[in-house]
């Protein structure tokens, strides 16, 4: 074999693993994100950055949130938000998922008055049983618990920070042709009693 063709076979050999490679397909999640809060006459204004999922080898992957903005996290309660992620997962089994916001939220209480709230970054993992195939798409609902996500030092102080708690739950890919889906009522009453647990 002259030495010239083996450059040229190493090359077709490397083209072909490349082909390869980008012939595996990921997993898309979509996340629905609604609440469960005592803060009826008030607002919490934060921006949900990422989304970060940890399998069952213990690795950590994070989907950014496609077109970060500002919500209100209080009107979540009667208004679901679908938040667009950005990336893929690998194939496998993933045991936990976390939201990831900006450093800080804003607490508005009823008269125009703002307090910053700092984001406690250890947030948990909400636990979760997911096994995702290549090429798959699952729909997720995450609840969010706005009275348990506001950590206060003791009972005479005032809000410290903001540690959000999620409860998940998975359900079927939503259709084609709908368009954005809301959260069956069954689904938003099971969370309900996992937390009040």
């Amino acid at each position: 074999m002259s030495a010239l063709r083996l450059p040229v076979l190493s090359l077709c050999w490397l083209l072909m693993l490349a082909g390869l490679a980008g012939c595996q397909r990921g997993a898309r999640i979509e996340l629905e994100l609604v609440a469960s809060t005592a803060f009826a006459d008030s607002h919490l204004l934060a921006m949900p950055t990422a989304v970060e999922l940890i399998d069952a080898r213990g690795l950590l992957f994070r989907l950014p949130v496609a077109r970060p903005l500002e919500i209100d996290l209080v009107t979540l309660a009667a208004a679901p938000l679908q938040l667009s992620l950005r990336g893929q997962l690998p194939a496998g089994r993933y045991i936990g998922l976390r939201l990831v916001f900006e450093p800080t939220v804003w607490f508005e209480r009823p008269g125009g008055l703002r307090a910053p709230l700092p984001v406690d970054p250890r947030s948990a993992f909400a636990d979760l049983d997911l096994d995702l195939a290549a090429g798959s798409r699952q729909r997720l609902m995450a609840l969010l618990d706005l009275d348990a996500s506001v950590i206060r030092l003791g009972p005479f102080q005032d809000l410290q920070r903001f540690q959000p708690r999620l409860s998940l739950v998975a359900g079927q890919s939503p259709r084609r042709d709908a368009g954005s889906w809301a959260p069956a009522a069954a689904e938003v009453a099971a969370l309900s009693q996992v937390l009040r647990r």
